[in-house]
């Protein structure tokens, strides 16, 4: 397994859900009230953080997905 992928056995897939969607939310809000990049890390930077954050909930959905197939 990867370093920066969780373990899909133990991984909370709810809280990768909340967290993307709180991520999600926050993102655009500061980006409408014109927060982001001035008191906040820059867009680039979240939204980087926002798509590696979406492939490590993809990532555990598909593993899991695979995982209860096989039984």
């Amino acid at each position: 397994m990867s370093a920066h992928f969780p373990n899909p056995l133990t991984a909370d897939l709810t809280a990768l859900d909340a967290q993307v969607a709180r991520m999600s939310g926050t993102l655009s809000c500061d980006f409408i009230n014109g927060r982001v990049g001035q008191r906040y890390n820059t867009y680039e930077h979240r939204s980087r953080v926002l798509r590696q954050l979406t492939a490590r909930r993809d990532f555990v959905r598909a593993a899991q997905a695979g995982l209860a197939s096989r039984s």
